[in-house]
């Protein structure tokens, strides 16, 4: 067994000679023979048992225990609960292996008296209850688990669970098990819970986390009562051998008051119904964060808020990771993780209360995450680069820049670049940045990916470089229904005063020692498809898809196209231009006619 001892304190009210159950200690399973310490892990909070006593049980060995090992939803009320096994209850919380468990390990090779001639292993533990006024049903939650499932479903093979009012009288005959009136844990045909029932409904996504080939979901037991002195009886037994061991863990045991209609003889599942989607099993995320999906319990009464636990490992058994709470939203769900899982193999399932207070449990998903990369090379890893160009660009506030080749730098707009950044940085890999942004391309090559509507779904790209620039884009105040069209624009940025110019232009340059009228103060190159517009100081060039120059000299803003047309709008003379592949522009920084070549 793993972990330690734990000792279980009972109070004897000796006036009334009940039971209170009192606080625990310790670690995973306690094997114990104490009827009492056994029978104190069952009630819930506020219900009072009497001094128990085991009718039956194997004469060696662990066949029962207290737990405070999570396997949803146990503990379902309180910080244990009870485990009945026909072998070794304190293996119920071990992970599935080969050859865990004995053949036999107890020596109860033969049925105790009067309980027929097939029974072996048989456990009895008679739980004396006081009903109080007012109530007139009992019920208590458990789940049935076996290592007979699935190799034995057709055999004389049928390990039984059976759950008896005041008086204990099933027997064992063959592979029959009879004397059932009054047993309340019956299948909805009125049949034992075995490993062959329906009811049962053993899988083995049920026994993750267990050593078990199968288990039951969640099911509660009700049976309708009296006010006054009840014994609540739990047997389990193996039918027909003395091997592979099957067990049953026992909570929640309680009172209250139902109508006929719902205090029905018998074992339902309880809790409503969910399911992981996403990650599916096998899935692996190359994310720290993933995002975990599914469906849930969308009844009146069921609780809003799904808690799914992720677990260490390819089952359930494993070590708890995080815990974490989603809010569904009508039958959907949906939580991320605020802190990064290292990689590795997780298992994930996810629990809910219902109206009914039970709580349902999901088939556990195992995903694996491998660690991220840094596309950037900044740093960071990719899963905690919110610029890492890894998303999208966002109409009007931010675009994807690339370095395509050589050394770019980067200058973020006030208030909106990382932490501690300000003036000109090399920009290194991709990155989302936002609009406003400048770069510095005069050593290197850009490609620049951007919005290209308002719906933000298409993009448009293109390379710059060669130049400063900074980008601009306007959205509509009113987002419009239907998505529109948007220009990029690249905005000639970093030139030098045009106090430098000569203001008589080359006659005067040499003597007023400035700059002569064709002297260049800024350009840009651009190649790419898209609606993207470069702006110089007196003119700009709108393309589509093509290679074009854009340069701000002393005379002027000339445009230059190499490949495809584009539209040149004059600022001084207010007009519009083509200009073609092999042709140029240039607006005059005079408003004088300007040159077209």
């Amino acid at each position: 067994m793993r972990g330690t001892f734990r000792s279980t304190t009972v109070a004897v009210l000796v006036a009334c000679g009940l039971l209170v159950v009192a606080a625990s200690s310790g670690a995973a399973v306690a094997p114990s023979r104490d009827a009492n310490a056994v029978a104190a892990a069952i009630p819930a909070a506020g219900m009072t048992i009497g001094a128990a006593s085991f009718l039956a049980i194997p004469p060696a060995g662990n066949p029962t225990g207290v737990s405070d090992t999570p396997i949803a939803p146990f503990p379902a009320d309180g910080p244990t609960y009870a485990v009945l096994s026909t072998g070794d209850a304190t293996l119920s919380d071990q992970p599935d292996q080969a050859g865990i468990f004995a053949s036999a390990d107890d020596g109860a090779t033969a049925a105790p008296a009067g309980r027929g001639d097939t029974a072996r292993d048989v456990t009895v533990l008679a739980i004396p209850i006081n009903v109080p006024a007012g109530s007139n049903c009992l019920s208590f939650d458990f789940r049935f688990l076996s290592e007979e499932y699935p190799d034995f479903l057709d055999s004389q093979f049928n390990d039984a669970f059976i759950a008896e009012i005041d008086n204990s009288t099933w027997v064992s005959s063959g592979a029959v098990i009879g004397g059932l009136e009054n047993d309340f844990a019956l299948d909805a045909t009125g049949a034992p819970l075995t490993v062959h029932s329906a009811q049962a409904g053993l899988s083995a996504p049920n026994a993750a986390g267990t050593p078990y080939g199968g288990a039951s979901a969640p099911l509660r037991a009700k049976t309708a009562v009296t006010p006054g002195a009840h014994t609540v009886i739990l047997s389990i037994l193996d039918l027909n051998d003395n091997i592979y061991d099957t067990a049953v863990f026992a909570d929640a045991l309680r009172t209250s008051n139902e109508s006929a209609a719902t205090c029905v003889r018998g074992s339902q599942a309880i809790g409503p119904g969910l399911a992981i989607t996403g990650p599916g099993p096998g899935f692996t995320s190359r994310s720290r964060f993933p995002t975990l999906t599914g469906t849930a319990g969308n009844a009146p009464g069921d609780e809003p808020a799904v808690t799914v636990r992720i677990f260490n490992g390819a089952d359930t058994s494993g070590a708890l990771v995080t815990t974490l709470s989603a809010t569904r939203s009508g039958a959907a769900w949906s939580v991320t993780p605020t802190t990064p899982i290292p990689a590795g193999t997780y298992t994930a399932q996810a629990s809910q209360r219902g109206a009914n207070g039970g709580v349902g449990v999901s088939a556990p998903v195992t995903f694996t995450i491998v660690q991220p990369g840094d596309r950037d090379h900044d740093g960071l890893l990719d899963d905690e680069d919110d610029l890492d160009g890894s998303k999208p660009p966002v109409p009007g506030k931010s675009v994807v820049v690339r370095v395509v080749s050589g050394t770019v730098l980067i200058k973020f707009p006030a208030g909106k670049g990382p932490r501690g950044v300000a003036g000109f940085v090399p920009l290194k890999g991709a990155a989302n940045v936002p609009v406003g942004s400048q770069l510095d391309t005069a050593k290197g090559r850009v490609a620049l990916t951007s919005a290209a509507d308002t719906g933000g779904k298409k993009t448009q790209k293109a390379d710059f470089y060669d130049g400063v620039f900074q980008v601009k884009q306007s959205v509509p105040k009113t987002k419009p229904k239907k998505a529109k069209a948007l220009i990029t624009d690249l905005v000639l940025e970093g030139e030098p005063p045009r106090s430098q110019c000569a203001k008589n232009g080359a006659r005067s340059a040499g003597a007023d020692k400035k700059k002569g009228p064709k002297a260049v103060l800024g350009q840009l190159w651009g190649s790419g498809k898209g609606r993207f517009r470069t702006d110089g100081k007196y003119s700009s060039a709108t393309v589509r898809g093509t290679i074009w120059l854009v340069q701000d000299r002393c005379e002027g803003t000339l445009t230059k196209v190499s490949r495809g047309t584009v539209q040149v709008a004059d600022f001084q003379r207010h007009r519009t231009v083509s200009v073609t592949a092999g042709h140029s522009y240039l607006a005059s920084a005079t408003g004088k006619r300007a040159r077209k070549k």
